[in-house]
C-alpha cells in the first residue's frame, strides 16, 4: 500500500498579531495549530503535526493598517495526502443500509457508499460477505475513489474491490 503520510519542510509567510511581538514563535505555533487537520487546497491534504519551527528572517513586514506582522517561518510538517486510486485500510465505526463509515489512522473519516461495497451485500440488517457479518472495529481495505471537502474537513469516499476477502473474526477476550 502506498503511504499517504508525507514529511515536508515548508517556508512560508504567516501573519501575526502585534500581541505576539515578544514571543513570535508562540504566535506562529498558535497559527499552525489552527491549521491542523484542516484541508489545504494547495497540498491536497491536511497537516497532522509540525515540528522544528523557526523564524527565518529577524525582520517582519507590517501589513498596511491591519495590525499584523508578516513573518517568514520554516517548519517541518507531517501531512496526510490521500490520492485517488490509493489503497487504504479503515476501521469500521458505523454500519447502515446506505453506507459503511470508517476511520483511517484513527483520525480521518472515510465512507463506503452502498453502491461501492463490492462483494459485500446488505441483508438481514447487516453487511455480509460469505456468511460473515461486518462488525464495528473490523478493519477493511478499500480504494480511494474521491476526496470531498465540507467546511474545511476532508471526507474520503472509498470503494471496496470485488476481490476483497472478509475481515478475520477478532478473538473474544474473556
Amino acid at each position: 500500500m502506498e503511504e499517504p503520510h508525507v514529511t515536508r519542510t515548508v517556508t512560508r509567510k504567516i501573519p501575526l498579531e502585534f500581541i505576539h511581538i515578544k514571543s513570535p514563535i508562540e504566535g506562529v505555533k498558535k497559527k499552525l495549530d489552527e491549521t491542523l487537520n484542516i484541508w489545504n487546497e494547495s497540498l491536497q491534504g491536511v497537516m497532522e503535526s509540525y515540528s522544528k519551527v523557526a523564524i527565518k528572517d529577524n525582520k517582519a513586514r507590517i501589513l498596511d493598517e491591519y495590525g499584523y506582522l508578516l513573518v517568514t517561518v520554516e517548519y517541518t510538517g507531517e501531512y496526510f495526502i490521500p490520492k485517488i486510486g490509493q489503497k487504504m485500510k479503515g476501521k469500521v465505526t458505523t454500519i447502515s443500509p446506505d453506507q459503511i463509515a470508517l476511520l483511517v489512522d484513527g483520525v480521518f473519516n472515510a465512507v463506503i457508499p452502498k453502491d461501492n461495497a463490492g462483494p459485500w451485500k446488505y441483508k438481514e440488517e447487516n453487511w455480509k460477505l460469505g456468511g460473515r457479518n461486518l462488525e464495528q472495529n473490523d478493519e477493511i481495505k478499500f480504494v480511494v475513489q474521491k476526496i470531498e471537502v465540507q467546511s474545511e474537513y476532508m471526507l474520503i469516499v472509498g470503494q471496496i474491490p470485488v476481490e476483497v476477502e472478509a475481515p478475520k473474526k477478532k478473538p473474544r477476550h474473556h
